[in-house]
């Protein structure tokens, strides 16, 4: 599980140039992201890792259900207005629900800070716009473990579009994209959030080889496909 605790990990910091009017894109940007406590999501999970301790370097993959949940919400020692967020998880949907990770999201006015594993992450900027970007690595010192998170921009991709995810339809969805690739190293990531609901797709993968005419030796690809969520 601890590839699944990472995915929520690349993330960073506002840098828009273009003004708008504030107010109403605010409060519609915000949608994509409800803090509504017992709001949940419901997820089929897909994940690959490779591991080059072993020689040739290991594959597993596996399949997995979680789900996403506004559990509570309380002042932190700031005073801010903080909601627990958990993540549960479940081999299949005959199985109960048991939480593996707690992190809490605050609504920073321009952005949505998540603090997961004592690092706070960026999860959405506003106003959305095509000139907003962020960095993952501005809010921790990037170590050998999350060095890859902060190596690239984070950018608005397709925003405000109907689409189909996992066979159901949205009627307005945001991408968040990332990409970076190099002879021996590829990171790429997009989150996908509607209106209403929130996150509903995620991918994250990260490989690394030592050969570059080699194959990838290291690395994750994790998939999150929407199943489920509360209706209003």
């Amino acid at each position: 599980m601890k590839q699944l605790l990472i995915i929520f990990s690349l993330l960073g910091v506002l840098f828009s140039c273009k003004k708008e009017n504030p107010s109403k894109i605010d409060i519609q940007g915000k949608r994509y992201y409800p803090l509504e406590i017992g709001h949940w999501i419901e997820f089929e999970v897909d994940s690959i890792t490779l591991n080059d301790f072993y020689s040739p370097p290991k594959i597993d993959t596996s399949s997995s259900f979680m789900k996403l949940e506004v559990a509570d919400s309380f002042r932190d020692n700031t005073g801010q207005l903080a909601f627990k967020m958990t993540f549960s998880w479940r081999s299949s949907d005959t199985m109960p629900w048991k939480v593996n990770n707690v992190f809490t999201v605050t609504d920073e006015g321009n952005s949505l800070h998540a603090v997961e594993q004592n690092l706070r992450l960026i999860k959405l900027v506003f106003p959305i716009s095509q000139s907003a970007y962020w960095f993952g690595d501005s809010f921790f010192h990037p170590t050998q473990e999350n060095d890859f998170m902060g190596a690239d921009t984070f950018r608005y991709d397709q925003m405000h579009v109907p689409m189909q995810i996992n066979g159901l339809s949205f009627d307005s969805v945001v991408s968040v994209v990332s990409s970076n690739e190099n002879l021996i190293e590829k990171n790429a990531y997009i989150e996908r959030y509607v209106a209403g609901i929130g996150l509903v797709y995620s991918k994250k993968l990260h490989l690394e080889k030592q050969n570059i005419s080699g194959d990838w030796e290291n690395g994750f690809d994790i998939e999150y496909r929407v199943i489920d969520y509360k209706k209003d």
